[in-house]
């Protein structure tokens, strides 16, 4: 039975892989647009009217770290990095570009610089390659003297 108890921990731990990955699969579709040289034009002519320095380097660093940002979270890979990243792009986006009207004209990108620090603090969650890697390392050295079918029922399942 579901405890739906405002105290619980929650319905579902690994929940947040479903956010994390529906996160980076629109982070990569935002960033694909790298490869529309149309998009990039007139998104390197914008930054050049705003006076921003570098305007197509910059065009460019924006869309691939959107890119490889939503890659990785898809991933679940440098999740802590990515997100960091991410999060100065969209603070970017945000403030600068579009002058901090986040509470009319700006909210998307408002809301991914809030999503990326969201993971920034929490991490990938379980199910993710950053848990395999580097989480379940200090585990396993931990836990040598365990069974091994007590070892395997940690990354099965939370309860």
């Amino acid at each position: 039975m579901v405890n739906l108890n405002n105290q619980s921990p929650g319905v579902w731990y690994d929940g947040i892989a479903l956010v994390r990955i529906a996160v980076g699969v629109l982070l990569v579709f935002h960033g694909w647009q790298v490869f529309e040289s149309h998009d990039m034009n007139g998104f390197a002519d914008l930054l050049f009217n705003m006076s921003i320095p570098f305007p197509e380097a910059m065009a460019y660093t924006g869309k691939l770290v959107e890119l490889t940002g939503g890659f990785f979270l898809v991933l679940g890979l440098f999740t802590r990095l990515m997100t960091a990243l991410l999060f100065l792009t969209f603070i970017f986006i945000t403030f600068v570009m579009g002058e901090g009207k986040f509470l009319t004209d700006n909210q998307l990108p408002f809301l991914y610089a809030l999503i990326s620090l969201l993971f920034f603090f929490t991490g990938a969650g379980r199910l993710s390659i950053d848990y395999i890697l580097f989480i379940n390392r200090n585990d396993d050295n931990k836990d040598a003297g365990m069974a091994v079918s007590k070892r395997f029922g940690r990354y099965v399942s939370k309860s």
